[in-house]
């Protein structure tokens, strides 16, 4: 940052002041100008012609606090005719509000519009009420500090980064509205009543430490991280999240909502590629206290919970969310997260047989595909071995395949193969022994897979 004493520094040490500067730079009657029985509104496109070498400029309003004052509207216009004259094509636009006191603060309000060409970064602190800020233009970074605004807009443009911390507005009324595209959001310590960040790509964000009514995040496109933490609020709504083609990360952690949470729409199934099996989007979801919630249409999937490398982080989100639906009674999805837990346990703890024939049957519950797949792959290997051990009677086997669909069912009798080689060929020597051994043990098998496809499909059909 430059030196303070090389910057271009506008210090309004009273009202009189602002009055002589803005008749002076815009040549506007002095009528309009009555301290004591209007709003004094000042508009500044800061096109500033003394302006020295520095890249950044500095506007500053404070100390004054007589009663029958007011500033109404304060509009900071920055066009490429101020970036030309002082020949930087980066510019930082400082803009400190401390001490005022204004008389009707519900009336007040900031616009601050980059018709520049290029991208500058605004920044705005201080002790102030104000009812409404609205940016519009493409800013590298925007940062308003410490004020306490009713309503917050970012309007059109691009913002590379956003940052508010410590402003607070009118618990009935305040509003922070981004319906524009953002680079990077930080927002903490901020308390309104309601916050709407809806229908924006919005590539990085950290939401924390923040109180109010309503938070809706929804319509979301190319979110690498979004990090919502330890945040107090009456309803939330998380709605129709899209990540980077290379995936992104949902992060809900020691959270309060004290009426109700809404999660829609989300898809933690998708895949980065049909080569990768990492999902595009992922979620940390933990310590969060909600007293109702929905989820309507959301698709889990157990890759989707490693947003954190920590095994531990990763069952805790399981468990909470396995707790929530179980309150709930959402069988389906209580039986979902039920079959992620024992897949933590079986991927981070010792050998478990039970866990092992779980996982490789039926993927704990969840998987159609697996038993069917084994039901083919151990009859049709029982199949195998009765045609070899059956020697020169195999012929009789192929020309009577029909038979081997008895296999199919674990009740059917190991003599049926026996009857149809004494009628027509002689069979070898021990080939009932090995018979015997080979359809008992598989049909043992067969009955434990087909008590795996039926869990399977009581979960895939929601069945009791």
């Amino acid at each position: 940052m430059a030196d303070e004493n090389s910057l271009h520094n506008i210090l309004l040490e009273n009202m009189q002041e602002i009055r002589d500067y803005v008749e002076e730079e815009f040549d506007v009657p002095s009528s309009s100008h009555d301290i004591h029985n209007q709003k004094l509104r000042i508009s500044i496109s800061i096109s500033l012609k003394n302006a020295g070498s520095e890249n950044e400029y500095r506007l500053k309003l404070h100390r004054y606090r007589r009663e029958s004052s007011n500033i109404g509207y304060l509009n900071l216009n920055i066009t490429d005719d101020l970036l030309n004259d002082i020949g930087f094509k980066h510019s930082t636009f400082i803009l400190e509000l401390s001490g005022l006191s204004l008389r009707n603060p519900t009336n007040a309000y900031i616009n601050v519009v980059n018709e520049a060409g290029t991208n500058i970064s605004f920044i705005t602190s201080g002790h102030f009420v104000v009812d409404r800020i609205t940016f519009n233009g493409n800013f590298d970074l925007v940062k308003v500090l410490n004020l306490s605004v009713t309503r917050m807009y970012f309007e059109s443009g691009y913002f590379n980064e956003v940052e508010l911390i410590k402003n607070n507005g009118k618990n009935s009324e305040g509003n922070l509205k981004i319906n524009t595209n953002i680079g990077a959001l930080k927002l903490s310590h901020c308390k309104s009543y309601s916050y709407e960040i809806e229908n924006i790509n919005l590539i990085e964000s950290s939401i924390d430490n923040n109180q109010g009514s309503l938070f809706l995040i929804k319509g979301l496109t190319e979110v690498s991280s979004f990090s919502f933490n330890r945040n107090t609020i009456d309803y939330l709504v998380v709605s129709n999240i899209k990540t980077k083609d290379d995936g992104g990360k949902l992060m809900l952690t020691e959270n309060t909502v004290n009426i109700n949470a809404k999660f829609e729409n989300l898809n933690f199934k998708e895949r980065v590629s049909w080569l990768v099996r990492k999902t595009k989007l992922s979620i940390d979801f933990r310590s969060n206290k909600l007293i109702e919630f929905d989820f309507e249409n959301v698709a889990w999937s157990y890759k989707a919970l490693f947003s954190s490398k920590a095994s531990s982080s990763v069952l805790f989100s399981i468990l909470e969310l396995k707790s929530i639906f179980s309150k709930s009674k959402e069988t389906q999805n209580e039986k979902l997260f039920e079959a992620f837990e024992k897949r933590n346990y079986y991927d981070n703890n010792s050998f478990d047989l039970s866990l092992f024939l779980s996982y490789w049957s039926n993927k704990f519950g969840l998987s159609l595909r697996r038993p069917f797949l084994w039901i083919l792959i151990f009859t049709t290997l029982e199949v195998f071995l009765i045609i070899i051990l059956s020697g020169e009677c195999r012929s009789v086997f192929f020309d009577n395949w029909g038979i081997f669909t008895h296999l199919f069912s674990p009740v059917h009798k190991t003599e049926v193969f026996f009857t149809l080689l004494k009628e027509t060929c002689y069979e070898p020597k021990n080939f009932k022994n090995l018979i015997y051994v080979i359809d008992n043990v598989n049909r043992i098998i067969l009955t434990y897979l087909i008590f795996q496809f039926v869990g399977a499909f009581r979960y895939k059909y929601n069945l009791k």
